[in-house]
């Protein structure tokens, strides 16, 4: 790879990070030398199959794991270098919205309680400037007053969801990671916290790594995309090009699984690329090649490295082109 995606003007940028597990035999090698960049107030989605190493990866970005290899830089700093007090403190800018809004929250513990105890653990501001902040961020989300004396089973799945949304919103954060915010809760309720995510990130400059399996979220959502398999960032590009024109055979696998959306228009076959068991990690130079219907020899021999087709689009294949394209 020449260089990482994305520039040192970036919020945040992931190089070269990697995680291993201990495992029977071989180490499990969750996340292989990732690297991508997100600009503030930019929207960066990182979809894939699950188990391709999607959380991992971003729990590694927070420091809530510490991965094997690789940095994390923050406004410029490592996040991995700073001691102790310095990290506590810039957890006030990085949080995270969690996929299951109800086992994320404390059963015990009111809304009221959930909401102040952020800020009393960074000891922001005074007893009625928390009080303040927490009503404040409640009618962000768009939950009533009185929401505050009640507890979370008291709640529907949506409404918990914007309690986990107000939860790290407590702390007026610059970069948020969510987690599969919504694919815990109906189909009718997503739209309305994914709108809400929205409406927050203009009136706040909100910068979002957003993980999911729902690639017509990603679309709707993100302003640049990442591809992920078996731990590897296969193709990273601007959404609406990655969906107009995608060069990976696994990225074209899953854009070809989404299901239409007139239901007596007939479904494309997902082909080989979305069939079949493959090997672990390390089996194959190319992970993909053992169900890749364009494998070639030298799939079987040498691993792709991420090169850059053309600006901000890569894509770790020997075999993808990059057509002259034209976006609707």
């Amino acid at each position: 790879m020449s260089r990482a995606p994305g520039g040192s003007s970036s919020l945040l940028q992931v190089d070269r990070l990697s995680k291993r597990y201990p495992g029977r035999g071989n180490a499990i090698l969750a996340v292989d030398d990732v690297s991508f960049a997100l600009s503030a107030g930019e929207t960066f989605g990182l979809v894939g199959e699950s188990g391709c190493g999607k959380s991992t990866l971003a729990r590694c970005v927070l420091n809530l794991i510490r991965p094997t290899a690789g940095r994390v830089l923050f406004d410029g700093r490592n996040l991995f270098d700073l001691p102790g007090g310095e990290m506590r403190a810039l957890r006030r800018e990085m949080q995270i919205i969690f996929q299951d809004p109800y086992s994320s929250l404390d059963p015990r513990m009111t809304v009221r309680a959930t909401l102040l105890e952020p800020l009393e653990i960074h000891r922001v501001g005074s007893h009625a400037t928390r009080e303040a902040r927490v009503q404040e961020v409640l009618a962000q989300v768009g939950l009533p007053e009185s929401a505050l004396r009640k507890y979370p089973h008291e709640f529907s799945g949506g409404q918990r969801q914007r309690l986990g949304i107000a939860r790290a919103l407590a702390l007026a954060p610059r970069l948020i990671v969510a987690d599969e915010p919504v694919s815990a809760l109906d189909l009718s309720i997503r739209a309305q916290i994914l709108n809400l995510m929205q409406d927050l990130q203009e009136a706040y400059g909100l910068t979002y790594l957003l993980i999911a399996h729902d690639l017509t979220i990603v679309r709707h959502f993100c302003h640049r995309v990442a591809v992920m398999f078996q731990g590897q960032i296969v193709e990273s590009a601007p959404t609406d090009e990655l969906f107009a024109c995608p060069l990976h055979p696994y990225t074209q696998a899953l854009l070809r699984a989404i299901p239409p959306p007139d239901p007596d228009q007939p479904r494309k076959r997902s082909g080989p690329a979305g069939r079949g068991e493959t090997d672990g990690p390390g089996e194959w130079p190319c992970r993909f090649a053992p169900r890749c219907p364009l494998a070639e020899e030298i799939c079987r021999r040498e691993a792709p490295a991420l090169r850059e087709l053309r600006p901000e689009h890569w894509v770790r294949c020997h075999l993808a082109e990059a057509p002259l394209i034209v976006l609707q």
